[in-house]
């Protein structure tokens, strides 16, 4: 996915590498600098996890958990600072330019190698509606890819009951889930091959330039109770 998207941007003008300010111990080999800051939101930590620290404590603190995709802070000067560590956020995009404020984003091997003769063939699709559009896609996956998602999402007892972005239940989420982060980070792994196959397909059913970083994890259902469904309803 990768690969296609960097030749994507190829052909456009490229970016300007963004060097750290000095104050801020130099560039770091596992890191990419971006001056401005990540929106609220897909925090890896609650708030007062760490205590303030340098933009190199902050890495060492990142490279220790693979989920860590980034961190950014507020800094004019020498000294310590308060760091929110985020999990993924989108290719090229998320960080807000504002004064002071600093992001690093953790350096990525590229998924090409998750590619494969199998991702060459050719998939039977069922069209269920094409405004908006919803298809069926026979025989995706594995049962090999299919027995890692089941270990991923985890038994019924572990699931919790699916919540809003306010933190409550919703009358119209009616279901049991959890969250498979991808591995994005081993291209070899079965999910992170999935995935990528997913927006690979979704690609090329619809047009639009989607890839796996900075997207939502794969969510695991569970229809617990007669009447557990999800019904229409906005997100946002």
């Amino acid at each position: 996915d990768e690969c296609a998207d960097e030749e994507a941007a190829a052909r456009g003008p490229p970016r300007p590498a963004t060097q750290p300010p000095e104050f801020l111990g130099g560039a770091h080999p596992d890191f990419v600098y971006i001056r401005g800051f990540l929106m609220p939101g897909n925090d890896l930590y609650e708030a007062g996890a760490h205590p303030p620290m340098t933009a190199g404590e902050a890495a060492e603190v990142c490279l220790a958990d693979d989920a860590c995709d980034s961190f950014t802070f507020r800094a004019a000067g020498p000294g310590r600072s308060g760091v929110f560590f985020k999990r993924a956020v989108a290719e090229g995009g998320g960080v807000h330019r504002a004064p002071d404020w600093h992001t690093y984003r953790r350096r990525r091997p590229r998924t090409c190698p998750a590619s494969s003769p199998e991702e060459a063939r050719t998939l039977a699709v069922d069209v269920l509606r094409e405004q908006p559009l919803v298809a069926v896609i026979r025989n995706f996956a594995t049962r090999e890819t299919c027995d890692a998602l089941v270990r991923a999402g985890g038994g019924w007892e572990e699931m919790g009951r699916s919540h809003t972005s306010r933190g409550g239940p919703s009358q119209d989420r009616r279901s049991y889930s959890s969250n498979i982060e991808p591995p994005l980070r081993d291209p070899g792994h079965p999910i992170t091959r999935v995935v990528a196959e997913m927006f690979a397909i979704t690609r090329n059913l619809s047009g639009y330039a989607v890839y796996p970083r900075g997207q939502e994890p794969v969510n695991a259902v569970l229809y617990r109770h007669v009447g557990d469904e999800y019904r229409p309803h906005c997100d946002g």
